[in-house]
Formats: C-alpha cells, structure tokens, sequence
C-alpha cells in the first residue's frame, strides 16, 4: 500500500513541477512570438534608411552625378535632415523607435513626413558644399 501512495506522490509532484515549468516559461514564448511578429516591419523600415544612407553615401562620393530612385515607404517614417546626420524616427509595436545616421558631408536641414503604403521619388544632388535630399510623392 505505501508503494502505491508512494508513487502517487511522486507522480502528482512531477506534474506539479512540469506544470510549473510551463507557467515560467509561457511569458517568454510570448516576447519571442510578438518579435517575430514585427521584425519583418522592421526589415522593410531598415531597407528604406538603408536605401537613403547608401544614395547619400554615393553623391557624398561622386559629386558631379545625382539620384533619382523610387523608394516604396511601408510604415509612416519621419526624416529629420540635420547639418551632419539624419534622425528616422517610426513606431514599431506602440513604441516610438529612433535611429540616427551621421555622415561626413554637410546636409541641407529639411524635416520630411513620410506616409505609409506610398511611392516617393527620392532625389539627391550635390549643391555648393552641401547635399541636397528631397522626397516628392509619386501619384
């Protein structure tokens, strides 16, 4: 009779710790599930800055040519044009995420106001010791 409880017990405190183990870990299944959830958002968001820096990086390089390249915005994004670096700032998952660029060539400071699910002709030229960046909205 004891053999019997004393497996009972055994076998009722292993589904207690199992069960227990499975409460810990639930939150944390959750984070990851929600991180996937926006990183393709992200993706998209990063290929736009990255499309920009990499232009400004090129005139910056090649100063008798200009860009003229059609980039598709995903999410609303901001651009803070500064004399030396660009501020992008968006919302990611309610949260209102920043990323600065900094670049070795004087900027002409304008701020841009980029809309989601929207075309704009990204065009940068060379002006007197400074680069141009404008973003003019594709009908």
């Amino acid at each position: 009779m004891t053999n019997l409880v004393e497996k009972l017990l055994i076998t009722g405190f292993g589904i207690f710790v199992l069960m227990s183990f499975f409460f810990i870990i639930a939150p944390l299944t959750n984070i990851i599930y929600d991180y996937d959830d926006y990183q393709e958002d992200l993706d998209k968001i990063l290929i736009n800055i990255n499309d920009i820096d990499q232009s400004i990086y090129y005139i910056s390089i090649y100063h008798n040519s200009s860009i003229f390249k059609e980039v598709e915005i995903s999410n609303d994004l901001n651009v803070s044009i500064g004399e030396y670096q660009i501020e992008y700032s968006f919302i990611l998952n309610q949260d209102n995420k920043r990323i600065t660029t900094n670049h070795n060539i004087k900027l002409n400071n304008k701020n841009y106001e980029l809309l989601s699910n929207s075309s704009y002709l990204l065009s940068i030229f060379y002006d007197l010791y400074e680069i141009d960046i404008n973003f003019i909205l594709m009908g």
